[in-house]
């Protein structure tokens, strides 16, 4: 009897050793994959991969990398799910479709957040101000304008221009009628 649990002992090390080395086993309802810098080739340890869907509402579920770059999103609701990878001093990876059950290679680059400059002409100052710092995290210059009683309080004039990519946390100016 004591060599049978001694034998059952090595084969459940055994098949532990294999699965640590071996790599990531996903089953049907995670996704897993790995992180890897698109500039270095490198894996990305420590970084947040994100796994969201909607299912009446958002779902989010969030797992950091290992140092090899892998990751598992265990026990996922049914649904399809958009992938994607967060870090710091890392740009925001691109979304990927993936299924419960897949395994995914996503991609990462050093260098900011880009963020789009929307139009914010026409738009009170206080629109415009939470727009452009609040919800995009960039910093916000404004100029007093004399533009008459029309446009007190209006945006008139912004820079840089909507379509802009600028990294987040840059600076803006807007022109605002006073």
């Amino acid at each position: 009897m004591r060599q049978i649990a001694r034998g059952s002992l090595w084969v459940f090390l055994a098949i532990i050793c294999v699965n640590a080395q071996g790599g990531l086993q996903v089953d049907k309802a995670s996704i897993g994959g790995t992180v890897t810098n698109g500039g270095t080739g490198k894996p990305e340890a420590g970084v947040w991969v994100i796994a969201e869907t909607k299912l009446g509402v958002p779902y989010r579920k969030i797992v950091v990398t290992d140092d090899q770059g892998r990751f598992l999103a265990p026990d996922l609701p049914a649904a399809s799910y958009d992938v994607w990878v967060r870090g710091y001093g890392l740009k925001d990876s691109a979304k990927t479709k993936a299924e419960r059950g897949a395994e995914v290679k996503l991609q990462v680059s050093t260098g900011p957040t880009l963020v789009t400059i929307p139009n914010v002409v026409g738009q009170p100052r206080a629109t415009a101000e939470a727009l452009l710092n609040g919800t995009l995290g960039l910093g916000v210059q404004v100029n007093l304008v004399n533009a008459g009683a029309p446009k007190k309080g209006i945006v008139i004039a912004q820079s840089p221009q909507p379509g802009a990519q600028v990294p987040k946390g840059s600076a803006t100016q807007i022109f605002v009628g006073s």
